[in-house]
């Protein structure tokens, strides 16, 4: 659902505003690689799932950003407000 879909009327069907297929990419993918892709894009977020469809996580561009660019990093744990939470790197 792109920022439009959120955006509608809270009683419109979820299949009036999804779109089919998001871009996804398996957990052992190259980050810079991806990365690089989602720069030139302009994508800010992937899907990571695994080859059946099941949804493992999120790459976040700004995240990745750090990881490609910076000084090694270690994963914390993010509490979030409307999700079970989730790993990130500082």
């Amino acid at each position: 659902v792109r920022r439009e879909g959120w955006e509608a009327d809270p009683s419109t069907p979820v299949s009036e505003v999804m779109e089919i297929g998001p871009t996804t990419v398996r957990p052992d993918a190259p980050l810079e690689a991806l990365y690089e892709r989602m720069e030139r894009r302009g994508t800010t977020a992937v899907l990571v799932t695994t080859p059946e469809g099941d949804l493992l996580g999120a790459v976040l561009r700004s995240e990745a950003a750090s990881v490609v660019s910076g000084p090694p990093l270690h994963r914390v744990w993010v509490d979030c407000e409307g999700c079970p939470g989730r790993w990130s790197v500082r």
